[in-house]
C-alpha cells in the first residue's frame, strides 16, 4: 500500500486489494503482483519500500487529505516507466535488481564494502548496503534509458549490458556512487 501510494500520489485510507488492475499502474506485469514478487518475495518488496521512501531528495505529493514524501528519484523513474515508447513495468524490474544485488551478497562482493562504506557513506550495514547497491542499479537504469531513448524492445540487450557492469566486483563501487546521483524529472 506504501508503495503504490507513494508511486501515484494515491493515498487510500482503504485497503488496497490484492489482486487488481491498479497494481499494473505502478509497474506489475499483471493483477497480481505475487506473480511478479515470488523471485524474490518479500525482499523486493523491501527494496521498492527503500528506493521509494530513502533518498536525499524528496518530493511531497498531496492528496486532498495526505501529504506524502516520496523519493524525487522513484517519481523520476515511474514516470518514465509510464511514458508512451519508453515505458517499462517498474516494480517487476525492480524485482531483477533485487535478485542482481543478492547474487552480490552470495558471491561476497559486499563484504569489502561493509566496513569502509559504513564509515564513508553513513551505511549503518549491510542492510543500508544492500539498498544503496539496489536504488544505484535503479539510478545507472533510469539515465541510460532515457538518454538511449530505449523501449520494451531494447530492454533485453538494455539489462544485459547493465548487468555487466553492476554485476562483478568492481559493480559494488559503482552502483552505490550512482546511488548519490541527482536525477532530472
Amino acid at each position: 500500500m506504501t508503495i503504490y501510494a507513494k508511486l501515484t500520489g494515491e493515498y487510500r485510507h482503504d485497503e488496497v486489494l490484492k489482486r487488481g488492475k491498479h497494481w499494473e499502474e505502478i509497474g506489475f506485469q499483471g493483477e497480481d503482483p505475487a506473480t511478479d514478487l515470488r523471485a524474490c518475495g518479500v525482499l523486493a518488496v523491501c527494496n521498492l519500500l527503500a528506493f521509494v521512501s530513502t533518498q536525499s531528495t524528496t518530493t511531497t505529493t498531496t492528496t486532498t487529505t495526505t501529504a506524502v514524501s516520496v523519493s524525487a528519484s522513484a517519481i523520476a523513474v515511474h514516470r518514465l516507466s509510464r511514458c508512451p515508447g519508453q515505458q517499462f513495468p517498474l516494480c517487476a524490474l525492480g524485482v531483477t535488481f533485487t535478485s542482481w544485488a543478492l547474487r552480490m551478497l552470495e558471491n561476497g562482493f559486499f563484504n569489502d564494502h561493509v566496513e569502509n562504506d559504513s564509515v564513508n557513506h553513513n551505511h549503518t550495514g549491510l542492510w543500508d548496503l544492500f539498498d544503496s547497491y539496489y536504488i544505484g542499479c535503479w539510478i545507472s537504469f533510469y539515465k541510460t534509458w532515457k538518454k538511449g531513448k530505449y523501449s520494451l524492445k531494447d530492454a533485453k540487450d538494455v539489462l544485459a549490458n547493465l548487468e555487466k557492469r553492476l554485476v562483478c566486483r568492481t559493480g559494488v563501487g559503482k552502483a552505490i556512487r550512482a546511488s548519490h546521483l541527482k536525477i532530472d524529472l
